[in-house]
């Protein structure tokens, strides 16, 4: 009979170990659920990075476009107000040369060599 007890009162241990140990199992599986929506966030704000940064990509891709078109009209621009401003800088000097190459005789060779006469 006291074996019987003393058995009795292992087997309760046992039982209350085991229930611990579904406790703890339990425990765990709301860890790992927990870890699972960790997770679950983590792949949400990779993928509104990876978002953000396509966005910025063309964002820079836009701007460097349009600082590359703004350098080549300003090339532009800035060559045929060149030469509009030397034509017309020249044609009065021509003018003043053409005068004068009809009082002087080695002036109106010259320009005739060079086809301005």
């Amino acid at each position: 009979k006291r074996m019987d007890e003393g058995f009795r009162q292992i087997d309760k241990r046992f039982e209350q170990v085991d229930k611990r140990f579904e406790q703890i199992d339990k425990r765990f599986e709301q860890i790992d659920k927990r870890f699972e929506q960790i997770d679950k966030r983590f792949e949400q704000l990779e993928n509104q990075i990876d978002r953000f940064v396509r966005i910025m990509v063309a964002f820079m891709t836009a701007v460097f476009a349009l600082i590359a078109a703004m350098i080549g009209f300003m090339f532009w621009d800035r060559r045929t107000t060149v030469r509009a401003a030397a034509r017309e800088a020249s044609e009065p000097l021509l003018t003043a040369l053409r005068e004068y190459a009809k009082v002087e005789p080695k002036m109106a060779a010259i320009l005739q060599r060079l086809n301005l006469l």
